[in-house]
């Protein structure tokens, strides 16, 4: 990494402009349909992706709800603090997530992983029942979470292994999302 903020700023512009925007329209249809039929977005990321999920929850329930078409019903289960210790501590914390939609999730709903690996059994565990389920899947990520972007409904993986502009480019995708809808 460098200490030129003019040089990061560069990384992270590359990082954004490699993003798919076919993939992001993609989401974005997803998204809107949820919207629609009033089905529930399931946003999911372990630490600054699990801040990142909150974020979001707070733009696409807050933020847009005073836009003619309404907001995107959507929950950060890394919210449930209660719930996510209480499966960490009586069964495991690669089960957290999953249990957790198991019990709430419905038909027609969406699970959104972010990570930047893309590799946490967590949420490895929690893509395997949204795919059971038939829930559609979207995932962002960065370059090394190629495999979890392939084997969801929508990847869209942001080009870059660096932690710190792979986590700003989800930000920047998650903002994008919310003026789109």
């Amino acid at each position: 990494m460098t200490n030129n903020f003019g040089r990061y700023c560069e990384l992270n512009s590359q990082a954004l402009i490699g993003v798919s925007e076919s993939k992001l329209n993609q989401a974005l249809v997803i998204l809107r349909k949820l919207r629609e039929e009033r089905r529930t977005l399931w946003v999911i990321g372990n630490g600054g992706s699990a801040s990142t999920s909150s974020h979001f929850v707070a733009d696409l329930n807050k933020t847009i709800l005073s836009s003619k078409n309404g907001s995107v019903r959507t929950i950060a289960l890394a919210e449930m603090l209660a719930l996510t210790s209480a499966y960490a501590n009586d069964e495991s914390f690669e089960l957290g997530f999953s249990k957790m939609l198991e019990n709430l999730a419905q038909p027609g709903d969406c699970l959104m992983i972010i990570s930047v690996s893309g590799t946490s059994p967590n949420l490895l565990k929690a893509k395997d029942f949204a795919s059971a389920s038939g829930l559609n899947l979207i995932s962002l990520v960065g370059s090394r979470g190629v495999d979890l972007g392939d084997q969801s409904t929508v990847g869209i993986v942001v080009p870059s292994e660096d932690y710190q502009i792979v986590e700003n480019a989800h930000v920047a995708i998650m903002h994008w999302f919310v003026k789109a809808i």
